[in-house]
């Protein structure tokens, strides 16, 4: 964009629309660096390190997958009772819960494929917070030992 200088032939007010379009894929990669810490991997090897990067994005995936029901019947729930604010699932509490229990339903051989994905919305639809639209929260600005806090951890054990 640093090289479209001309204002008249670009104009600010359509780069609003594409903007918009890429933010959902930028707080995708946010959470993946900074809420899953992709880049903190608990092995050495290349076969440890892409299995830590492939099953953190198969974690993110089927949170999305299994969230975006929950998120339209949280929605369509709270415009039928007239609430104040329309929900969604906690993406945060939604990552751990698949982190804990993601093996235990996948693989349980005494449930299906879709007694596993049900008990998994049904986890997902007890932790719903509010939308607040046109609530910020401000930057604050941390210290050098607080930006660098991802090389102070020990290696990640999902297991």
């Amino acid at each position: 964009m640093s090289s479209l200088l001309s204002g008249e032939t670009y104009p600010a007010g359509e780069f609003k629309g594409l903007y918009e379009k890429r933010w959902g894929i930028e707080t995708y990669f946010n959470r993946l660096k900074n809420l899953l810490e992709v880049e903190r991997f608990s092995s050495n090897k290349l076969t440890g390190i892409e299995q830590d990067f492939y099953g953190i994005v198969f974690l993110s995936t089927l949170a999305s997958v299994l969230s975006k029901e929950e998120d339209e019947k949280a929605k369509q729930h709270s415009q039928l009772n007239g609430l104040k604010y329309s929900y969604k699932v906690n993406r945060s509490v939604c990552y751990l819960a698949l982190v804990d229990h993601v093996l235990e339903l996948l693989l349980n051989e005494r449930k299906t494929p879709e007694q596993a994905e049900e008990e998994l919305k049904m986890m997902f639809a007890g932790v719903l917070i509010p939308e607040r639209p046109g609530r910020q929260n401000g930057r604050r600005r941390r210290l050098a030992t607080h930006r660098l806090r991802f090389q102070r951890y020990g290696k990640r054990i999902w297991a």
